[in-house]
């Protein structure tokens, strides 16, 4: 699946650093759309859900890419059956945190039938509301890493499903802790847990407004080491800022898109989807270029 991921993905880049005429987008768009749909209907029938989950998922993007309506629903309504289950088992067996991941990509497919509706507010609730009971679970076992990460995940996830007063507070508590997290990492002179504790730090000041403060943060973690996924992780969780706060829930399509690149590994495609947005948003061109100087880029 690798493999083939990364044949189909060349292909379409190929047309779209190109240029050239648009018919070929759609149709090898629509054809390896036809392709993934047919092996995840393989896999399901065989039971395999989670592979068959991850081949519908390419199915659903290269529908979107040629913009088919009509495929792009009955995709993702094969999409929420299966993360029905998922999700359902996972509750389950109490894997709240990989239950949360999964309600946060289902509602995806349901923003994709039903629009930014009651449908989709539901189950990005859902997804936060796990991300804090799985953040509650890790601290009663101590785990203060898993506390904080499930903390920020809840904090994003009600930011998207409009509940702005618990994602601000969870916020809080959120940068409360991780500063102490991320203090304790430097003093023992782990520089790489000091390093993800302050990406996270950062993410959280973001999603709390706390803009200088969470460049300040950003840039220490780079100072330690820097990679593109840092890169991609500042710029999502602007634009999920962005979005909620000026509720312009149109732009998900490319928080979506972005995630997906990341989920196939093509970091650098991710990287140039977001640079781009943010360049193009006068808005948001004062806080892209302390992103830049904080890269060394100004």
């Amino acid at each position: 699946m690798d493999t083939l991921d990364q044949y189909t993905l060349n292909v379409l880049e190929v047309f779209a650093i190109t240029g050239g005429d648009s018919k070929f987008m759609t149709k090898y768009g629509a054809r390896f759309g036809n392709i993934y749909e047919e092996l995840g209907s393989s896999f399901e029938s065989s039971g395999d859900v989670k592979i068959a989950a991850r081949v519908y998922e390419s199915a659903f993007h290269y529908y979107k890419i040629v913009g088919s309506e009509t495929d792009i629903k009955r995709v993702a309504g094969k999409l929420l059956d299966i993360y029905g289950e998922i999700t359902e088992n996972l509750v389950e067996n109490r894997d709240l945190s990989a239950a949360a991941d999964a309600f946060y990509v289902l509602a995806k497919y349901v923003r994709a039938i039903f629009g930014h509706d009651s449908h989709y507010l539901e189950i990005m609730e859902t997804a936060a509301k796990n991300y804090e009971k799985a953040s509650k679970l890790s601290y009663s076992e101590g785990n203060l890493d898993g506390t904080a990460t499930n903390l920020v995940k809840a904090q994003y996830a009600y930011m998207l499903c409009e509940n702005t007063g618990r994602a601000k507070l969870v916020g809080i508590n959120a940068v409360r802790m991780l500063y102490q997290i991320a203090s304790s990492y430097r003093a023992a002179g782990d520089d790489k847990m000091t390093q993800e504790k302050l990406i996270e730090l950062a993410e959280a000041l973001i999603g709390i407004n706390k803009f200088n403060e969470a460049i300040k943060n950003y840039k220490e973690a780079l100072n330690i080491s820097s990679n593109i996924e840092q890169k991609i992780r500042i710029r999502l969780a602007l634009l999920k800022t962005y979005i909620a706060n000026q509720r312009l829930y149109d732009l998900l399509d490319i928080i979506e898109i972005a995630e997906f690149y990341v989920s196939r590994k093509r970091l650098a495609q991710a990287y140039e989807l977001l640079v781009k947005i943010l360049e193009k948003n006068s808005q948001l061109e004062e806080l892209n270029k302390k992103i830049l100087e904080a890269e060394g880029y100004y």
